[in-house]
């Protein structure tokens, strides 16, 4: 569908018309306000905000100030869509392995990963760098794009600054995703963009220093959704993964492995504890109701 640079969302329109000048944008709002409930985790609570925006198959763009927390929120997308489907990641090189879990694939080329994936393209893949044209950069994230399209994918790209990606591509997107911008970034974006970046720098105005690399600002265009969201780190994260590909060595891929039928009971097991429906278990674990419920009672899968 694609980012509307042109109209108010019916959220917008809605929130203006009960509220008047009342901007709730500016607030965190989460998605969703469960009961409150002493075994349901923050964890969860967040995945099911997060869920709610990230429809596979979507393309999305992150960008924000350097140290933001651009790159450990990639993975933590990856994070919340890995019961649903297969999650990798294009361009690491071999030592990158040891740092992520087992279920995230590693792939040389954006061009080997199967259909039906999420994947994390970090401008580092990219080649954003002085002995490449920004024209030729474009091309190929439009590519990619194109590409996810026709193979059912999810792409996630991790950007520095959004006005480094044609304006052209930013509209293709589905979900654009602002970490805490520079003071000066808004002086440099270029039209839609500036105007992103001076709705995200007025929303984290609230938020103290040490707090802002927990909060992201989403613009969901299916989602129907604008405001600050919470993201903690991913659970297997190391600070050495935001600067990788700094570290040299050739692309490599090394395929991860599957999540067993049991890893994916258990987990169904985990939430039901939390007191989560069937229908929220079957969207975190990507699978049917009736699948659900065959998990947490045993039948078939009865040993």
């Amino acid at each position: 569908m694609g980012l509307n640079f042109d109209k108010k969302s019916i959220l917008e329109e809605t929130v203006d018309k009960a509220f008047g000048n009342l901007d709730l944008r500016l607030g965190i709002a989460p998605l969703w306000q469960p009961d409150v409930k002493p075994t349901l985790s923050p964890e969860t609570v967040e995945q099911q905000n997060w869920l709610r925006i990230l429809h596979h198959p979507c393309t999305g763009i992150i960008t924000g100030g350097r140290g933001k927390g651009k790159s450990a929120l990639g993975y933590r997308i990856l994070e919340y869509l890995h019961w649903q489907v297969p999650v990798c990641v294009v361009g690491l090189p071999k030592a990158a392995r040891q740092y992520l879990p087992d279920y995230i694939h590693m792939f040389a080329t954006i061009e080997e990963v199967p259909p039906g994936y999420a994947v994390l393209v970090d401008e580092g893949y990219l080649g954003f760098h002085a002995r490449r044209s920004m024209a030729e950069a474009n091309v190929e994230i439009s590519q990619i794009i194109n590409l996810s399209r026709q193979r059912n994918q999810t792409i996630i790209v991790v950007t520095q600054e959004a006005r480094q990606i044609d304006i052209n591509i930013v509209s293709q997107t589905d979900i654009l995703i602002l970490k805490k911008p520079s003071m000066l970034q808004s002086k440099f974006e270029r039209g839609p963009l500036r105007d992103f970046v001076d709705e995200a720098n007025a929303a984290f105005l609230p938020i103290p220093k040490k707090d802002m690399k927990k909060y992201s600002y989403v613009i969901a265009d299916e989602a129907e959704f604008k405001g600050l969201m919470e993201n903690s780190l991913p659970s297997f994260w190391r600070p050495a993964l935001s600067h990788i590909f700094s570290t040299g060595g050739m692309a490599i891929t090394i395929p991860g492995k599957k999540k067993s039928k049991a890893q994916a009971i258990e987990k169904a097991k985990e939430l039901k504890r939390q007191d989560l429906s069937l229908g929220q278990i079957a969207k975190v674990l990507g699978v049917t109701k009736p699948t659900v419920k065959n998990y947490l009672e045993g039948y078939p899968y009865k040993a």
